[in-house]
């Protein structure tokens, strides 16, 4: 069994930061995967069964650089797959504690989306699990690359948006008044609340904001000082952190959208929750926006939303839009967008406009 995320320090404001080295000392018998010794992942899938006695294994090298989690890719001697394993930090920031029991959200998510059309179908098929070492098996949809080059680009096809549009609907369509009770997620939930409408606000001292853009930390602290602003983000976080009526990725931004020789496919739904359906909107409206990508493709998204049948309301629409945008810029998980001059800063006010006007039209 994995020991409690409430046994684990999680790293708050004024917080004790968490040691991965400590953690790992203290649970030494647990199968800490890695892509620098590939024998304990050879022991670990052994001893599931989940090679062959006569499979060998060639090559285990990370799969991407995601945030949350440790992604390996295990190629063998006769075919290819993903292992995702959850540790009790996040693993681009290790010293960030994270609930070691999120995975098990995840292979919920893939479980509960297989069989609905249009989201299942676009996701790697889950192939095996093993929830007491954190880890779930899954397709290798490669060839693929995550589309974080759009913050560089600047542009996603017509085709992708209505794709994109029509996994959300989907999904929010086919979960909506069914039981969720399983995807609360409150863990993961309350970490992300954290990162999204506490630490961008907070002032976190060592992070230098001018180093991003001149002049940043003075516009981050306009922002402070605005307490309607600052009234409205803390009524949103309510609203994210309650229970809602559809089932939501809860992470859906561009580092979760693959480009494969299939067409586009989704991945990590580690944040997956009962939420609204707003939310998944929302954070890929504003990903759109920080990738400099048109106010069309903004408006043909929502469209393609709507027109599928989507019902979203237009204010939590435009709220849950902002803060992303907000915390995307002040806060800890920043993007690969390039040291500015002046587009943080506009984009910023343009967020704090659309979140008082509650109307997304105005990031225009």
């Amino acid at each position: 069994m994995l020991p409690s995320h409430r046994a684990i320090p999680m790293v708050l404001l004024g917080g004790v930061s968490l040691n991965r080295l400590e953690v790992m000392a203290k649970h030494a018998k647990f199968p800490w995967l890695s892509d620098r010794n590939s024998s304990v992942t050879e022991e670990f899938l052994r001893g599931r069964g989940w090679i062959l006695p006569g499979e060998s294994i060639l090559d285990v090298t990370k799969a991407g650089e995601g945030n949350m989690n440790l992604t390996l890719r295990v190629i063998t001697s006769s075919r290819r797959f993903i292992l995702k394993q959850a540790r009790p930090w996040v693993e681009k920031y290790d010293h960030i504690a994270a609930p070691w029991e999120r995975m098990q959200f995840e292979c919920q998510f893939y479980e509960r989306v297989s069989s609905i059309p249009g989201v299942g179908d676009r996701m790697p098929r889950l192939l095996a699990q093993d929830l007491s070492a954190s880890i779930i098996l899954l397709e290798d949809l490669a060839p693929a690359r995550d589309m974080t080059d759009m913050y560089h680009d600047h542009a996603i096809s017509r085709e992708n948006l209505e794709s994109l549009a029509s996994y959300l609907f989907s999904l929010h369509r086919a979960t909506r008044g069914t039981e969720l009770d399983d995807f609360i997620n409150s863990a993961m939930r309350r970490l992300n609340h954290e990162h999204i409408f506490i630490v961008p606000l907070a002032g976190w001292e060592g992070r230098d904001l001018d180093k991003l853009e001149p002049g940043l930390s003075e516009a981050s602290e306009e922002l402070r000082r605005d307490t309607s602003a600052l009234d409205a983000i803390r009524e949103l976080g309510s609203i994210y952190l309650q229970a809602g009526p559809v089932l939501c990725h809860g992470d859906f931004y561009p580092g979760s959208w693959l480009q494969t020789d299939r067409g586009l496919r989704v991945i990590d739904a580690e944040f997956s929750h009962a939420g609204q359906a707003e939310h998944d909107v929302g954070v890929a409206l504003a990903h759109l926006f920080l990738a400099g990508c048109r106010v069309e493709d903004l408006a043909h998204l929502v469209e393609c939303y709507r027109r599928e049948g989507g019902d979203i309301r237009r204010d939590l629409l435009a709220e849950f839009t902002s803060i992303e945008i907000i915390r995307r810029i002040l806060g800890v998980a920043q993007l690969p967008i390039p040291v500015s001059n002046g587009f943080r800063k506009r984009a910023l006010t343009q967020a704090i406009r659309c979140l008082k006007s509650k109307s997304w039209e105005s990031l225009a």
